[in-house]
């Protein structure tokens, strides 16, 4: 890179429009720079296409200055016509290249199945690819794949919070619970703002009727999320749960005050009341 816009100073003077496109190609990737970048961005390919119009523009001059020479007769008429021919192969190439883009780009799985042929040791890709399988055709029934993936980006970055709540999501949905437990308090250390992750370990409480348990971590989740319909109605399920229990120890005073919350919520929301018996849902 330094070579090239060396060269391309050097010239500057007889050939600006050089420099000119490589420097715009520059400054359109720069986004994907270790310097610069944000987030979990690799290398997006949505950048190098606006990168390459510089280089478009730079071909497109070239086309018109073959055109010109041929018709002042400093290139032949045969010279023009091979000219021609080559850029129209050069265009058949990446119109090719683009379709088989298209093929990858078509829907989120194959991209992320692409991406973890071309890194096997992206972390980022596991993760994805398994969140397609999971929400792709075939859905919960290839959650034991989903797993396998959740499992192999968490080996390959420890440090990152998504791929535990998704390895969580996915032993919820094979009615492993208690295996559940452990990589959701692993994305709740490493995500403390989120309320994901005390929402679903919360509901994994409420499946194992551990209402005690669950009732705090949908609370402190409800407060994060008070519009959420479906956390409402896990939080109405647990206390009233956690109501019962109570009762059924004797302790009627605790579990009028839990009954009386119980009420708050649901008189809030008179829509969410019928639903608060319907079964929780991972």
């Amino acid at each position: 890179m330094v070579l090239v816009t060396a060269v391309l100073i050097g010239l500057r003077g007889r050939w600006p429009g050089g420099l000119a496109a490589w420097l715009f190609s520059v400054l359109m990737l720069a986004p994907t720079s270790a310097v610069v970048r944000q987030g979990a961005d690799l290398a997006p390919d949505r950048y190098t296409y606006l990168s390459g119009m510089g280089l478009a523009v730079l071909v497109g001059g070239a086309a018109l200055g073959v055109i010109r020479l041929v018709r002042r007769g400093i290139l032949t008429r045969i010279m023009g016509r091979s000219a021609t021919a080559a850029a129209l192969i050069a265009l058949l190439g990446l119109g090719i290249t683009s379709w088989s883009y298209g093929q990858v780009w078509r829907e989120s799985e194959t991209l992320w199945r692409w991406a973890v042929e071309l890194d096997p040791d992206c972390s980022v890709c596991h993760g994805k690819l398994g969140e397609s399988a999971l929400g792709g055709p075939g859905g919960q029934t290839r959650v034991v794949e989903a797993e396998g993936l959740f499992r192999r980006a968490i080996a390959l970055r420890p440090d990152l919070p998504d791929a535990y709540y998704n390895l969580g999501t996915a032993l919820v949905l094979q009615g492993r619970y208690a295996e559940a437990e452990a990589p959701l308090r692993s994305y709740m250390e490493r995500a403390p703002w989120s309320a994901s992750g005390p929402e679903r370990l919360g509901l994994v409480y409420l499946l194992e009727r551990r209402y005690e348990a669950a009732v705090p971590l949908l609370r402190s989740a409800f407060v994060r999320k008070p519009d959420a319909p479906d956390l409402r109605r896990y939080l109405i399920q647990a206390l009233e749960g956690q109501a019962q229990a109570l009762q059924a120890q004797g302790r009627g005073g605790e579990a009028d005050t839990v009954l009386a919350e119980m009420r708050t919520l649901s008189a809030a929301s008179r829509e969410a009341a019928p639903e608060s018996r319907q079964s929780p849902r991972p």
